[in-house]
């Protein structure tokens, strides 16, 4: 807006530009400290950014609440493009969005541990342990083969303790009345507890054989897709 009513003062084309380029000099030296040449994913950004003074929102739950500040609220209605009611509408769907998609994505992780990479692992358990029963009768020991045994066994109830934990944080997460409060703790089971469970998950495939693990692997989703 202020570079608009700059620039309608002036009639003649040609200073018109000039103004132009006066204000993109202006605002870069008056804005210098949001700009970034260096990686901007990396934890550099992350450093100077609080050494700039500038926020850092890391997660949807804590960009939402900005949505409705008292000075963004003033700008939506300033501008007209949303009246406050529209504003706390939108603010009410955005936590709503969150919230039905984190749901589905613990809804999905927690089946296809159930259904699909426990049984698969347990699978492969029985094979090593015949293997590991008929190598014994027949006077033959593999180290190897039964520390793979005891590494799947352990995994898995590990993942069965993490999926666990997992389910029941996600339980009482979506029992909460309000909604931010929902977000948040949705927030927090995936961040710590469904990161852990697929940390978990993700030692598991490096043990099983690619014919039986029930999805595709890392090789595949890089290589063969």
């Amino acid at each position: 807006r202020t570079f608009a009513k700059e620039l309608e003062a002036i009639d003649s084309p040609e200073a018109r530009v000039k103004k132009a380029y006066e204000i993109v000099a202006r605002t870069y030296v008056e804005h210098q400290r949001i700009l970034f040449s260096g990686n901007a994913y990396s934890n550099e950004w992350v450093e100077e950014a609080a050494r700039r003074g500038l926020p850092n929102l890391d997660c949807t739950v804590k960009a939402i609440p900005v949505f409705i500040e008292p000075k963004n609220i003033e700008f939506f209605k300033r501008t007209k493009t949303l009246n406050e009611e529209e504003i706390y509408s939108r603010h009410r769907v955005m936590y709503q969005n969150y919230i039905s998609r984190i749901d589905i994505e613990l809804n999905v992780a927690a089946e296809m541990v159930t259904q699909q990479i426990l049984p698969a692992a347990y699978e492969y358990l029985g094979e090593l342990s015949k293997a590991n029963w008929f190598m014994s009768n027949t006077g033959v020991i593999s180290n190897s083969a039964l520390k793979s045994r005891r590494d799947i066994a352990r995994l898995t109830d590990v993942i069965a303790k993490r999926l666990e934990v997992m389910v029941e944080s996600h339980k009482e997460a979506v029992s909460k009345p309000l909604v931010e409060d929902q977000a948040e703790s949705l927030y927090a089971t995936q961040h710590d507890d469904l990161s852990s469970l697929r940390e978990a998950v993700d030692a598991l495939e490096l043990l099983m054989p690619r014919d039986k693990w029930p999805m595709p692997t890392y090789r595949d989703l890089w290589f063969e897709l």
